[in-house]
């Protein structure tokens, strides 16, 4: 009787392979071909800023980058600091910061390579902001004494 039930359950467990594996090949042949779609609409886009950004359109960068966050092409993180960057060159400091500090804590805790790259891109323009080392420097001419 064990071995009858051990039986049925081995030829059951057979069955649902044959069945199973074919279709689970289908759907990740399926994923990898979207994937790759993806990829490439992702790749597009970020062509796309990279180009505003040599033709130093800021409005563009910030047009493009809401509309390729909204569809999902860009992290979170990614859009911030695109945001950010075209903010901080249309001297609106306040929105820069905004930016950064919301894209700041989208990757904070992400070990992908991307959102590492982002995190090490906003990083460095918050710690060094071109603005304060002119203030700083501003501040040093006109109190020479003690700094």
């Amino acid at each position: 009787m064990v071995k009858y039930k051990m039986f049925k359950k081995n030829i059951l467990l057979l069955a649902i392979s044959i069945v199973a594996i074919p279709l689970v090949n289908l759907t990740f042949t399926r994923c990898i071909r979207d994937n790759a779609d993806f990829r490439r609409r992702c790749e597009d886009a970020e062509w796309q800023v990279y180009q505003a950004y040599l033709d130093v359109d800021y409005n563009r960068i910030l047009a493009l980058t809401d509309s390729v966050k909204r569809l999902g092409l860009f992290s979170e993180g990614k859009a911030d600091y695109w945001m950010g960057y075209a903010y901080d060159r249309l001297m609106q400091k306040r929105m820069a910061e905004l930016y950064w500090k919301t894209g700041l804590a989208a990757v904070e805790n992400s070990t992908e390579d991307e959102d590492v790259r982002v995190y090490a891109g906003i990083g460095q323009r918050q710690r060094f902001p071109k603005y304060l080392d002119h203030q700083r420097s501003h501040f040093r001419r006109c109190h020479p004494i003690g700094y």
